[in-house]
């Protein structure tokens, strides 16, 4: 369970730096 939980917490992570890199190029090309 800990593994599990482990492994979503990372993609989890991953998705908010692609959003955060998306939403700062988004705003740097406005």
């Amino acid at each position: 369970m800990k593994k599990k939980f482990k492994i979503v917490n990372k993609r989890t992570t991953i998705d908010l730096g692609i959003i955060k890199y998306s939403y700062r190029r988004g705003r740097h090309t406005l």
